[in-house]
């Protein structure tokens, strides 16, 4: 029999019976290892994975349909066979016997078709190993271990394949332990209050004359988006063990910097972010000490992945001081999905004190993001970082008209994608956290975790 009818032969027979006629790769022959591995003795093996992605590819093989297992009669003297049996005898040698139940196939066929459906969805990026090669894979976790650091990618053909961190290229190295710590998000009670938080009002309030009770997360893991809104659930506060009537939630994400202006905001820019959750719960509480209650909720966190990288040019303003013409005192510009608006500054000079001249000093720029286009969430704020790129140095959000150029190299660094991430938020009665000015979390804070996925 040559190949061609024995691939034809294999087609019938897997129409027939519902099953694959399948027998080791020479893959397999050569590693002796992996699903499906076997020496030639004639034993019956199973398929192992049953052809799922990863495991060893097969070839058609010859194949000897049997009507009755106690048929021993010589091929000329066999009646034709009306269907073909459950389980089927397939050679590739004097001496390799398979056996495969044909009801593996549909479970085969559906496993396949998630995995296959699962890798579609996956977020696959350029990396490249220290020689400068590059591909297309898709990270999968990093980890630690005697033998050092270890990241783990999967190909778009669903192979997963190990790299030594020190096998990366320099900034790839960096982009692995940045994703290991973005993992994970972590949210420790740092303090509750009634007063009011501008950061808070993101919403018309149920009733202005009567507070709310606030209470403030501390978070850690810098891929929250500023400004999202947080999906509250299960919400619950108890004072003086008496749990109170709760009419309207409200949660919002802070990066400490979502308030700030950024014409107040000279050189070298805004302090580091610091992230925060904010839940606040109105209703008609009385003269309650939030510090003292006891709070759970449910929430869910809009995090941001697959950033990118928006680098433009635009002409500084010509305003020379503060008198001129308030045309000559901004600039803007809109490309792609933001639109970049450059103010002149009038801050004092370092070392210097204002001596009220009314001179251009600096300049600063803001990004207006048109939520529609990106679609990351209510009032999601997607931009990582912004600054003024001068011969590669970065001046974030503000530069000196000493520094600057003209025109100026601006950068916006941004997330193109968002998911979300639940974590369970607690307070115990006894833990009244930390006072607003200072830093740090209150002893006993109780942590909420959330691994960071699709």
């Amino acid at each position: 029999m040559d190949y061609q009818e024995s691939h034809l032969q294999s087609i019938a027979a897997e129409r027939q019976g519902g099953g694959m006629i399948l027998t080791r790769s020479a893959e397999v022959e050569r590693s002796g290892s992996g699903p499906g591995h076997f020496q030639d003795s004639g034993q019956f093996i199973p398929l192992g994975r049953f052809g799922l992605p990863g495991a060893p590819v097969f070839r058609p093989a010859r194949v000897v349909p049997r009507c009755r297992a106690e048929d021993r009669r010589s091929r000329a003297q066999r009646p034709p066979c009306s269907r073909l049996p459950s389980a089927v005898k397939v050679t590739s040698g004097p001496s390799l016997v398979m056996k495969m139940k044909t009801h593996f196939a549909p479970f085969s066929a559906a496993i396949a078709l998630v995995l296959t459906a699962a890798i579609a969805r996956a977020d696959f990026e350029t990396w490249k190993n220290k020689d400068g090669k590059a591909a297309e894979l898709e990270i999968v976790d990093v980890n630690e271990g005697a033998a050092g650091t270890q990241v783990l990618f999967r190909t778009k053909a669903g192979k997963e394949v190990v790299f030594k961190i020190e096998n990366l290229a320099t900034e790839d190295q960096a982009r692995a332990k940045t994703w290991k710590e973005r993992r994970t998000l972590v949210a420790t009670f740092g303090y509750a209050t009634s007063e009011p938080l501008a950061i808070a009002e993101v919403e018309p309030a149920l009733d202005p004359g009567k507070p709310p009770l606030l209470f403030i997360f501390d978070m850690k893991g810098e891929i929250a988006l500023p400004l999202s809104r947080l999906k509250i659930s299960n919400g619950k506060i108890v004072a003086d063990g008496k749990e109170l009537i709760v009419g309207k939630w409200t949660g919002v994400v802070d990066d400490g910097n979502s308030q700030r202006d950024p014409a107040n905001t000279p050189p070298p820019g805004p302090p580091a972010r610091k992230w925060s959750l904010v839940i606040k719960a109105e209703g008609d509480f009385g003269t309650i000490d939030p510090s003292t209650c006891e709070f759970s909720a449910d929430v869910e966190v809009t995090c941001g992945k697959s950033p990118k990288e928006l680098n433009t040019t635009m002409p500084l303003p010509k305003a020379e001081g503060f008198n001129d013409d308030g045309q000559l005192q901004r600039e803007e510009k809109t490309e792609d999905l933001f639109t970049i608006r450059m103010s002149t500054a009038f801050w004092p000079l370092p070392g210097e004190k204002d001596k009220g001249d009314g001179k251009v000093t600096g300049y600063n720029f803001i990004v207006v993001t048109d939520p529609a286009k990106l679609n990351l969430g209510e009032g999601a704020d997607p931009v990582i970082s912004r600054a003024f790129v001068v011969k590669g140095k970065e001046y974030p959000w503000s530069i000196y008209k000493r520094d600057a150029e003209d025109p100026a190299n601006v950068v916006v660094k941004y997330w193109s994608e968002a998911y979300t991430v639940p974590l369970k938020l607690s307070k115990a009665a006894s833990n009244k956290g930390r006072t607003p000015a200072a830093e740090g979390a209150g002893e006993g804070a109780t942590e909420g975790e959330g691994k960071a996925g699709e």
